[in-house]
């Protein structure tokens, strides 16, 4: 699935195939796609809102943002603010861990930096 805003394009993955189905018929969701995302996935909720997550992978790092549709109506909670954690479960770490986390903390800082700094 791709998004277009203004100039940039961004590819989203949608594994789910009931996700990807709602989000097709509403594709409004996708303009709040942030750059940096490579994945969406839609969550619905028992009062009929739908939380949609936008994702970013980079290695062991995961950034994440999310809106809530309800009633044709978008809600961005927390200002559009954006978090990031590790994708693996924690454990034991080593020096070669360490340094992986780091290179990917670095290649996500400069994924969000783009989009951030415009």
């Amino acid at each position: 699935m791709t998004t277009t805003k203004d100039t940039r394009t961004t590819e989203l993955t949608v594994e789910d195939p009931d996700d990807r189905d709602w989000i097709l018929i509403h594709p409004e969701v996708l303009q709040h796609a942030p750059d940096w995302a490579t994945h969406a996935s839609a969550h619905f909720e028992s009062d009929g809102s739908v939380g949609v997550g936008f994702d970013g992978n980079y290695g062991t790092v995961q950034i994440s943002t999310y809106i809530v549709w309800k009633a044709d109506r978008i809600e961005i909670p927390d200002s559009g603010l954006a978090y990031s954690f590790f994708r693996e479960k924690e454990g034991p770490i080593d020096v070669e861990t360490l340094n992986a986390y780091a290179r990917d903390y670095a290649a996500a800082a400069e994924a969000f930096a783009k989009v951030a700094n415009g």
